[in-house]
């Protein structure tokens, strides 16, 4: 588990304080089939130390199987430290971040909705700066995209960001999906339900303005030119294929 820097942290505090009135019921709802009264019991324990584990795996349940979108809420603070961290054992961004679309996130009162947006923006500025960030690009992307249900702003303006790692982050998403791009797809199957967000994000990603970018990150980083040579090329030729 890695520490939060500074800027995370402080976010995460914010969270706890904006949902601190979420408080759960004596019982929540759970899969009685799947899952035992002993679980369900212990998702009641302190908060703040719930274990990795047992947070993913509300995750992977939360609202359709375990709890409902206001016991999210009580749970969200736990949710997203440990994805900030890194520290989900098997809960992808896509399903977690994937979770506030199902939990209504967008009809929020609006000082929950900024303290997300303040968490979401604070994650993907460490995949922006950090060498190895705590979120894979791809998987950050798409679930960003899913719980915006649609282009997400951080997206819109990353062809805007001249930090070197920034640069080197959109050439690993182009690689990622390069065969997908293509066919006007993208790589993760979480995308399936989604086919207007993903001609959203085919789209700005295939525009020639991506290109263009790119093109000038040959000059200011030439250590990375093989890589992002190739994001270009699979860039023109994903331009080309007829839709």
């Amino acid at each position: 588990m890695r520490d939060l820097r500074v800027a995370d942290a402080r976010v995460v505090e914010r969270l706890y304080d904006t949902f601190a009135g979420y408080q759960l019921p004596i019982h929540i709802d759970y899969c009685t089939y799947c899952d035992t009264a002993d679980y369900e019991q212990s998702l009641h324990g302190d908060l703040r130390s719930l274990p990795a584990e047992l947070v993913d795996k509300y995750v992977w349940d939360a609202i359709h199987h375990t709890g409902n979108e206001e016991d999210f809420k009580h749970f969200l603070p736990r949710v997203y430290e440990l994805l900030a961290q890194g520290a989900l054992p098997f809960a992808d961004a896509e399903m977690t971040l994937g979770r506030l679309g199902q939990a209504g996130w967008a009809d929020w009162v609006e000082v929950e909705r900024e303290v997300v947006i303040a968490l979401l923006d604070s994650i993907w500025d460490d995949a922006m700066r950090l060498p190895d960030p705590p979120v894979d690009i791809d998987s950050l992307g798409c679930g960003l995209g899913l719980a915006f249900a649609g282009l997400p702003p951080q997206r819109v303006h990353w062809r805007e960001d001249d930090r070197p790692l920034a640069r080197r982050r959109l050439v690993e998403f182009v690689l990622a999906n390069a065969e997908e791009l293509r066919k006007r797809r993208l790589r993760s199957a979480w995308w399936s339900e989604y086919e207007e967000v993903v001609e959203s994000v085919v789209g700005w990603v295939t525009a020639p303005e991506t290109s263009e970018h790119l093109t000038e990150s040959l000059k200011v980083d030439p250590d990375h030119a093989e890589a992002t040579s190739r994001a270009i090329e699979l860039l023109g030729a994903a331009a080309s294929e007829p839709d």
